[in-house]
Parts: structure tokens; sequence; C-alpha cells
């Protein structure tokens, strides 16, 4: 995985992003909130998905749980700089973060932070300033 250029520019501005906290690190009541905050309806199989088969508690405590804690999405939020160097169609700019042999991860002007194919990149950004035709060297 290539890891984003870093050079002395000043950003633009700083963004406040949410990152998920991964699904694993989270106990299990904190996993509770979060399938109540996705999914109304959700139920102690999706608990067991998550876990991957592996589940520390059993469908009653799910249950317990379920009906005890509110819904709760288990996020951080972190300052980023942002150096946008890609544009869409709308005129939204962005930042990218990552790009990896599968996808392409990026941060917009509002925060939102998503991944792309290589081949949806190609069709919907366009560099702000022609200083290359990859990602990476945009920045």
């Amino acid at each position: 995985m290539k890891t984003p250029r870093l050079d002395d520019r000043i950003p633009d501005r700083w963004l406040k992003v949410r990152i998920r906290i991964p699904t694993e690190v989270l106990e299990a009541p904190e996993l509770v909130q979060r399938l109540k905050h996705v999914k109304s309806g959700a139920t102690y199989g999706d608990f067991v998905i998550a876990r991957k088969g592996q589940p520390e508690i059993g469908e009653s405590e799910f249950h317990r749980l379920w009906n005890r804690l509110p819904p709760h999405p288990h996020d951080r939020e972190e300052w980023i700089p942002f150096r946008p160097s890609w544009s869409d169609e709308n005129g939204r700019t962005y930042q990218v973060l990552s790009e990896e042999p599968s996808s392409i991860r990026l941060v917009r002007e509002d925060g939102v932070m998503g991944h792309c194919s290589h081949e949806e990149f190609i069709r919907f950004f366009r560099p702000i300033s022609g200083s290359g035709s990859s990602p990476m060297q945009q920045g």
C-alpha cells in the first residue's frame, strides 16, 4: 500500500472527519449500540456476523442490552489537514488519502470519507491542477 505523500505545504484548511472505530475493538455493549444505530431491526444473528461467528455473549444478553442501551455509532472525530487536488463533476473538492491495489480512499471538502475503485476514480474525478495523472502524485 502506498502512503500519502506528505510535504511542507500548509493545508488549505483543517477538516473534522468521523472515523469508524473498527468493530473488532468494540465491547459487546458498544457493538449492540452500533447495530441499533445502523439497523433498527438488527438481530442477534447480525451480532454473530459482526463477531465473525465468535460472539462473546448469548442471545438473551444481546436482547437485554438492546432493550437497555441507546443507539450510538461509536465513531471518533479527528482533525486532518485538507489539501484538495481533485474535484468531481459538481465542483466539490477532494483529497486522496491512500491508494491501494483495489481502491482509493478520499476525503471530500465537507469531511465525508469514502473510497472508490480506480475505474470510478478515473471516470468521476479531475485534477484541480495538472501536475500528474496518478491520485498519489496529486496528493
